[in-house]
């Protein structure tokens, strides 16, 4: 492993636990707020899934490859978001649920 990827995976685990740590510590907080707690949390659990998918990529050696192509992802967009899935282009693709949700 390059010490890019070391480093990599050092950020990765450390965003990780912390993501963990959050959820953890959101899990006491009375009913009055729940509806925007468990938003935030699952905003949350779906950036740790993703960390942990990318973690993964980087043990298996296509760390950088799109999932949805099979394309290199652009450099300066893993550099952005190091745990993205899919290069810029196939998220463009990408149908827009979050506004469809906010109406």
């Amino acid at each position: 492993m390059t010490i890019e990827l070391a480093f990599l995976r050092l950020n990765l685990e450390r965003a990780r636990q912390h993501l963990i740590d959050e959820l953890e510590m959101l899990k006491g907080y009375s009913s009055s707020v729940s509806e925007k707690l468990e938003s935030i949390k699952n905003e949350k659990r779906g950036i740790l899934s993703d960390i942990e998918h990318t973690l993964k990529k980087v043990d298996d050696g296509t760390y950088g490859i799109c999932d949805r192509c099979g394309k290199h992802i652009e450099t300066g967009r893993l550099e952005i978001l190091p745990y993205t899935p899919t290069c810029r282009r196939c998220e463009l693709k990408k149908p827009c649920i979050q506004s469809i949700n906010d109406n």
